[in-house]
């Protein structure tokens, strides 16, 4: 059995939804798209794109409120590109705006896991840091995967579940 509570599984339709945000938003043209596969994986792939001052392209979960009080962090399965990716978390308190953000890096074609305590996210605006306190994992609301820092070309990550663990 693994550990923790199982969060997202992508293979059960009453998780939430995910949905694609890129810096087309801003101007940008970096293209991406998510999708639950067969394998139930969400797969995240695309092509990030530097022109007009774009460069990033997001996946988030709907707006979900669950309280995770008690747990400590965040363990991902993922299969990767090489790439840094952050995770992002949204909560009630913060909004759709401020997110709570942690990078991680990839190996290209290899699964790993990785476990982000909640205390080592940084909350964000528009890359900005935001004095709003500590995470509180009883108002998370979405979580959301973005790639950013200028890694032009194409990208893809395969997630096969989020677990939060409690020590």
């Amino acid at each position: 059995p693994l550990p923790g509570l199982e969060i997202f599984t992508f293979s059960d339709e009453s998780e939430p939804g995910w949905f694609i945000v890129n810096d087309t938003v801003m101007g940008g043209v970096s293209r991406s798209q998510a999708e639950v596969l067969p394998s139930a994986t969400l797969y995240f792939s695309g092509t990030m794109s530097l022109d007009n001052n774009g460069g990033f392209a997001s996946v988030r979960s709907d707006w979900t409120p669950m309280n995770l009080d008690g747990n400590e962090g965040v363990l991902l399965r993922v299969l990767g590109d090489g790439n840094c990716y952050r995770l992002r978390i949204r909560t009630t308190d913060t909004g759709r705006d401020i997110s709570y953000n942690a990078i991680f890096l990839t190996e290209a074609q290899t699964w790993k896991l990785i476990y982000i305590p909640f205390g080592v996210m940084v909350p964000t605006y528009r890359g900005f840091v935001m004095d709003v306190g500590p995470l509180d994992p009883a108002k998370i609301s979405s979580f959301g995967f973005m790639l950013t820092d200028k890694q032009e070309g194409e990208f893809e990550l395969q997630l096969d579940w989020v677990r939060v663990l409690s020590e």
